[in-house]
């Protein structure tokens, strides 16, 4: 009896080691898949991330692109403008000219030198003017340039070191900022140099009207001969330069135009990343909250399987010391008789 009893014993501890053992065998198991799935996930989230960072990059060169030209659209818009009001001016100085008789002289031509001599000096000052802004935006473009090192350098040991994703968010950001106003200083920068160009252009055309009355007053023209001159050859340099302005609003339309394709291109791929990107992460917390509720439900299970296991064990405990009470009963009944 006490040898079946033994037996009884070995293999109940058995049963629970090895249902102690297939249970930790499931847990690993579960564990490792639940790694390589989160690694899984994990690797498209970075993927989906930089193929956003890219494009976000693109987008922002785009549109500083586009506001370049946009400018440069605005500025040949007035100039164009401008132009148009100066030919007016002197079609209507020619025909007041003829119609009034103008008798020789060149009291007229002497206010029109003086008229020409203050447009000088003050295209000179605001040429000047136009420089200082340029130095003071180099020196703010330096000073962002270095500021931008610096959150280089923390995005470069983030990514050496493995950072989670999240962890680029704020030096992006920042990044992303600099970025943007080191574009606004260097489009200012341009356009100030356009306008500088400008400028020149005026200050040797006005040289130019200068010389051409000076030398006709030399020449001893009547005041009607000079006017009716000078305003025919401003009227050919303004048609001319109606020309060039008009040719060059047309490229930039059509450059623009581009851009706004290739923005729309590049905003729709942003757009089916980012799709991707919040699809992935849903689908990663899907899995990962039926992960957390399966592993709650094995927990229960587990936990009423001891309780269940226990149960078992005190009722076989008890079965054995019965079977005990009971033999030491025999024996003691035997030894009296």
């Amino acid at each position: 009896m006490k040898t079946k009893i033994a037996v009884f014993t070995l293999s109940l501890g058995l049963l629970l080691g090895c249902g102690k053992q297939q249970e930790g065998t499931t847990t690993l198991e579960d564990l490792k898949s639940q790694q390589k799935e989160q690694s899984n996930s994990d690797v498209k989230s970075v993927s989906y991330t930089d193929s956003i960072n890219n494009l976000s990059s693109k987008i922002s060169g785009i549109k500083t692109a586009q506001d370049e030209k946009r400018q440069l659209i605005n500025a040949l818009n007035k100039k164009k403008d401008s132009v148009n009001t100066l030919f007016i001016q002197v079609q209507k100085s020619l025909d007041q000219v003829n119609k009034e008789k103008i008798a020789p002289g060149i009291e007229g031509v002497n206010i029109k030198l003086s008229e020409l001599k203050g447009q000088r000096e003050n295209a000179i000052e605001q040429l000047d003017l136009q420089k200082q802004e340029i130095v003071l935006a180099e020196k703010k473009i330096g000073l962002l340039k270095e500021e931008k090192t610096i959150y280089d350098s923390q995005h470069k040991a983030l990514w050496n070191r493995g950072a989670e994703p999240v962890a680029f968010k704020v030096v992006d950001s920042l990044l992303a900022g600099l970025t943007s106003k080191i574009s606004e200083q260097s489009l200012r920068v341009k356009n100030l140099n356009s306008t500088i160009t400008d400028i020149n252009e005026q200050i040797i055309s006005i040289d130019e009207q200068r010389n051409s009355l000076s030398s006709k007053i030399r020449n001893n023209y009547t005041a009607k001969q000079i006017f009716d001159d000078y305003s025919k050859e401003e009227q050919k340099r303004l048609e001319n330069q109606l020309l060039v302005i008009e040719t060059n609003l047309k490229t930039l339309v059509e450059q623009d135009d581009s851009l706004n394709s290739l923005l729309a291109k590049e905003s729709s791929k942003k757009y089916d990343f980012e799709g991707s990107l919040n699809a992935s992460e849903k689908a990663a917390q899907e899995k990962t909250n039926m992960l957390l509720s399966k592993e709650l439900k094995e927990s229960e299970n587990k936990s009423n399987n001891k309780k269940n296991m226990a149960f078992i064990i005190i009722g076989l405990l008890a079965i054995v010391f019965l079977m005990f009470f009971i033999l030491g009963k025999i024996k003691r009944n035997q030894s009296k008789n």
